[in-house]
């Protein structure tokens, strides 16, 4: 292994702790497409592309799972025999702020946990827009 992926393979794990610093340094020692660097440089490119995401992935995570607690917990003051939305649960404002592709997450999410949990929640037809309506009913 070259001095670089040595180094980068020790300063990986503190990347999270400064994404910034470590991303101009990866700039600097790639500042080339990677179809124009050498070996060496494109593994240290691709381990740095890696964290990156993989620092991204885990925030986008942690986020959508924030918000499918609030939601879980926002379906108590759901009446008996109501049929809801995801969106519902949430003010309209905090709705529109989510990104769509969270959002969808969030309703997959939502919907796996209906159906994972044996409660007082059911999911029931689509519509016509094809979102999923839940209803809460007597358990």
């Amino acid at each position: 292994m070259t001095t670089s992926l040595h180094l980068w393979m020790l300063t990986g794990a503190f990347f999270v702790q400064n994404p910034k610093y470590y991303w101009k340094r990866a700039i600097q020692i790639c500042p080339e497409p990677p179809n124009k660097l050498d070996l060496n440089d494109y593994i240290v490119y691709n381990i740095v592309n890696n964290v990156v995401n993989t620092v991204e992935r885990r925030k986008v995570m942690d986020n959508v799972n924030k918000l499918l607690q609030e939601a879980i917990q926002e379906t108590e003051n759901i009446k008996e025999g109501e049929i809801f939305l995801v969106k519902d649960l949430f003010k309209g404002y905090v709705w529109n702020r989510i990104e769509f592709k969270n959002r969808l997450l969030l309703g997959i999410l939502f919907l796996n946990y209906v159906h994972q949990v044996d409660g007082p929640l059911c999911a029931i037809e689509k519509t016509s827009s094809h979102q999923q309506r839940y209803q809460k009913i007597a358990k």
